[in-house]
């Protein structure tokens, strides 16, 4: 495994528990990071790693690297959006969210 797909899963888990703790300093923190690998990723054309992450059990990761992965393939991010909008969790409601705004052309990646 890459580092930096281990650095991608390891943020996407920290964003969560930020998230699911209600500490929105450090989510905004770790967003910032994600993003800016999600950045080195697409420079890199990393495509194929990004679509692995979206595979991962943590919903979080699955929510971020499909979200990522929009542009790219987006199929497969999609049905992994829609997988995850199921979840009662917060990343449910942002799954359901990203989709809505993909599906409106409001999502800029």
């Amino acid at each position: 495994m890459s580092d930096t797909k281990n650095i991608f899963i390891d943020l996407a888990i920290k964003h969560g528990e930020a998230i699911e703790s209600g500490d929105y300093k450090l989510a905004n923190k770790i967003h910032t990071k994600l993003t800016s690998t999600y950045q080195e990723i697409k420079r890199d054309n990393k495509w194929q790693e990004l679509k692995e992450i979206t595979q991962h059990l943590n919903e979080n990761v699955k929510l971020w690297s499909a979200t990522f992965l929009l542009n790219y393939d987006t199929d497969t991010a999609l049905k992994v959006l829609n997988e995850v909008s199921k979840s009662n969790k917060i990343f449910g409601l942002s799954a359901s969210t990203t989709i809505d705004m993909w599906n409106k052309g409001m999502l800029q990646l």
